[in-house]
């Protein structure tokens, strides 16, 4: 099938490829999937547990855990691509005082392009799966950092209540992809940063905490990075 990607924000990657288009949604396929089958939910909390569990494993085999059951069937081909780079400056926003607030530079990447996608799921749970994965980092960030709007960043607070009702009710197939946060596995732990026992958990016992501890916000777009939407069928001028 046909799909039309479109940014609605800069996309702070290196490169912007159908490889990293796939990777963004293989991670939104995971987090679907752990929160809405409770034998998988229990099973991560199983592996949580375990003696031999090391955090720089700790996605690939909950990656694994998921894939046996759904597995990720999905194949991207880049048929057009009118995505192009542009300089971006960051702000990073954080509560913390320890957090790197400093300004810097990076690449990002804005446009459209058409792609050829192969998979069995079905466009609606398609649009689940990005849905509650986008939905669910805005949320998160939204009710981590309100203090900071509330006190500092007014603005945020509107634009994070803005997106949050567009990506439910104009955007066909929302996702969130490229670097949001400067957290090293970006947002492979989200399902966890609402579980207090298992953040906890983590937190403790490898001495890593799975929140966002900060906000990248892009003065120049006057929004936070990586929000892409897919819409189904069409070229690049419909």
């Amino acid at each position: 099938m046909r799909v039309r990607f479109l940014t609605h924000s800069p996309v702070l990657l290196p490169e912007l490829g159908a490889t990293d288009i796939r990777e963004a949604f293989h991670a939104a396929h995971i987090f679907y999937y752990i929160k809405k089958d409770r034998g998988i939910e229990n099973a991560v909390r199983k592996y949580l547990r375990s003696e031999s569990i090391h955090l720089e494993k700790m996605v690939h085999h909950v990656q694994q855990l998921v894939e046996r059951k759904y597995p990720f069937d999905m194949q991207i081909r880049m048929v057009e691509n009118h995505l192009r780079p542009v300089d971006v400056e960051v702000v990073p926003l954080a509560l913390e005082e320890d957090v790197d607030t400093e300004r810097f530079r990076t690449r990002g990447w804005v446009g459209e392009a058409l792609l050829d996608v192969s998979t069995s799921t079905s466009p609606a749970r398609l649009r689940a799966i990005g849905l509650s994965y986008t939905e669910s980092i805005l949320d998160a960030e939204y009710h981590i950092f309100k203090e900071l709007f509330e006190l500092f960043y007014p603005e945020l607070e509107t634009l994070y209540i803005q997106l949050m009702g567009e990506i439910k009710t104009r955007w066909e197939i929302p996702l969130r992809m490229g670097m949001f946060n400067r957290n090293r596995f970006g947002g492979h732990f989200l399902f966890f940063w609402r579980i207090k026992e298992v953040r906890e958990y983590i937190r403790r016992r490898l001495r890593f905490d799975i929140r966002p501890r900060e906000i990248l916000y892009l003065p120049r777009y006057q929004t936070i990075p990586g929000l892409v939407e897919w819409r189904m069928g069409g070229g690049s001028n419909d």
